[in-house]
């Protein structure tokens, strides 16, 4: 190389095949989940839904005949969701309230957590832990030792095949 002198690379040249693949989390094998060919520029877009925790990479044609080129894995997550199915507005100190919400997907094993907060407080507690049944329709209660407006949320704890997700923050009055 020369001083001064630039070398510009250029993107990959348009109508070359490109396969998608992705490695589901604890396994080894790689299956092709979408393909496309290149525009200008060497860019292929594969659109996906990404339903579970694992690793995705490219494999397109090499510039040498016959040979391959496998990009870098990408890790990537697939978060579970929580929402409110039902959930008391109002509810009497020492009184049991009920409370329904969805966690989805479901993986055999997962937990939602029940969680309250004082109020006048930040600090998020643990009061009744549930596992999701296969229906992904968890029922908790809790009766709350005092009155005031608590926060709640329900907390569906991580598993092998996808991230922890949170409810949205209700409150429930409490007299």
């Amino acid at each position: 190389m020369r001083p001064g002198h630039r070398y510009l690379w250029s993107g990959a040249a348009a109508g070359i095949n490109v396969t998608l693949q992705r490695q589901n989390v604890g396994t080894t094998a790689w299956v092709t989940i979408g393909a496309a060919k290149t525009v200008t520029g060497g860019i292929a877009s594969v659109p996906f839904t990404s339903s579970i925790n694992g690793n995705f990479r490219a494999v397109l044609a090499s510039s040498v005949p016959g040979e391959t080129v496998l990009t870098p894995a990408i890790a990537a997550s697939s978060v579970a969701t929580v929402g409110w199915r039902s959930a008391p507005g109002t509810a009497t100190r020492n009184v049991t309230a009920a409370y329904e919400v969805t966690a989805s997907p479901y993986d055999a094993g997962n937990v939602a957590h029940l969680q309250v907060r004082k109020p006048g407080t930040t600090t998020w507690t643990t009061v009744r832990s549930v596992a999701v049944p296969t229906t992904r329709i968890a029922r908790m209660t809790y009766a709350f030792p005092t009155a005031g407006a608590w926060g709640i949320r329900v907390y569906r704890a991580p598993t092998t095949q996808h991230t922890g997700g949170l409810s949205p923050v209700i409150t429930t009055t409490v007299k």
